[in-house]
């Protein structure tokens, strides 16, 4: 029995990530600089590398405020909304 209502491969991926990320919609080119600066300031591109793929090079390891669960997340203040702490995944998705 499937315990999901439609398939997954129905799902608008973009929907689920922006209801993860915010009861209010983002939009990628709100992001200011001071948010980038910020952002990537909390990167550090020289993590270790995965031993079972060498060949990606090294991780990118979140070194900001971390939620309750671990998952990193980063402070986003937005024009019209209540402001929000965002997924840094979830951040890099949408900056990217």
């Amino acid at each position: 029995m499937n315990k999901h209502p439609r398939a997954w491969h129905n799902i608008n991926r973009t929907d689920i990530m922006q209801n993860e990320i915010s009861p209010v919609p983002l939009n990628p080119q709100e992001f200011s600089s001071t948010f980038l600066k910020r952002f990537w300031s909390k990167v550090d591109k020289n993590g270790p590398i995965p031993q079972h793929k060498p060949e990606l090079g090294p991780c990118w390891v979140w070194t900001g405020a971390k939620m309750e669960r671990g998952y990193g997340c980063i402070f986003k203040g937005l024009k019209h909304a209540k402001p929000v702490n965002i997924k840094s995944t979830k951040a890099s998705w949408l900056i990217q």
